[in-house]
């Protein structure tokens, strides 16, 4: 093989290691980002349900108020409360993802209507179109109504709070772990690399340094050199070139210390024949 495909091909590895690195990173990027997205979706479900539940408690005071014979506070607390219920509710509507989750938010209007309809039954008998021997009644229908909005609420709070938790865990402890392994995934496609260049180098460096010893033994004289390289890239060609140069200069050498040169020249012809491959 050519020296340049042994170095090409060396390179190619070593940018297709850190090439799934960069996929590797990618990925990790991603998932974080998901995870991330899954920690911000639950907070903002968690966001809507507790201003539902602030909203029906201003509603309640509201009513507290109205009784108590503050009414225009109290009627502008029912109505601020009543309006807000129905926007965080169309909120949570509009993002939840969960189809448990979303059921029970669609049972809320009907919860809703309830409860408007006991706090009118309150106000009829504050202003005294009902009995007023019926406002504790009235106020305790209103108030159980009030707590099974808030315990479906606090249901919908609750299976939010538990997926805002586990995606938080989820989204640390893949983090941790995207860390560690994409430490030691750089560290070691970095030994990888250094071995694949040691490899590489030692597969050109070794044969010159052959060459050059035995260049330096001709230089002083000595035609018995050999070189021992069987590659057959350039290195391997020029080993066998340098071969039977020492040879010819060996046959030549002898040549010199003969008496009858003419009977040395099939030697000769022998020497410089070129080499079939």
């Amino acid at each position: 093989m050519k020296i340049k495909y042994k170095i090409f091909i060396s390179m190619f590895v070593i940018i297709l290691i850190f090439a799934l690195d960069g996929l590797y990173i990618y990925s990790t990027i991603t998932t974080t980002n998901t995870l991330s997205e899954n920690v911000n979706y639950n907070l903002k479900v968690s966001q809507d349900v507790n201003a539902y539940d602030q909203s029906a408690s201003m509603l309640e005071n509201g009513v507290f108020l109205y009784v108590h014979n503050n009414k225009d506070l109290g009627r502008q607390l029912i109505q601020n409360g009543a309006t807000q219920m129905g926007e965080s509710r169309k909120d949570l509507a509009s993002i939840l993802k969960d189809p448990e989750m979303l059921s029970e938010v669609n049972d809320l209007p009907d919860l809703e209507l309830q409860v408007t309809s006991a706090y009118n039954d309150v106000e009829r008998v504050v202003d005294g179109e009902i009995d007023p021997q019926y406002l504790d009644q009235k106020i305790n229908v209103l108030n159980s109504r009030v707590d099974a909005l808030n315990l479906k609420t606090a249901d919908i709070a609750e299976k939010s709070n538990k997926n805002m938790i586990s995606s938080m865990e989820a989204s640390r402890t893949y983090g941790n772990n995207a860390v560690l392994y994409t430490g030691l995934a750089i560290g070691v496609s970095v030994i990888i690399s250094i071995i694949i260049s040691f490899i590489t180098s030692s597969l050109i460096t070794n044969p010159i340094k052959q060459l050059m010893i035995v260049a330096r033994r001709i230089s002083w004289g000595d035609f018995n050199a050999t070189v021992e390289i069987k590659s057959r890239d350039e290195l391997g060609e020029l080993a066998d070139s340098l071969n039977r140069m020492c040879k010819a200069l060996k046959t030549m050498n002898d040549m010199l210390n003969m008496d009858n040169i003419p009977s040395v020249q099939p030697i000769i012809n022998e020497v410089f024949e070129p080499k079939p491959k």
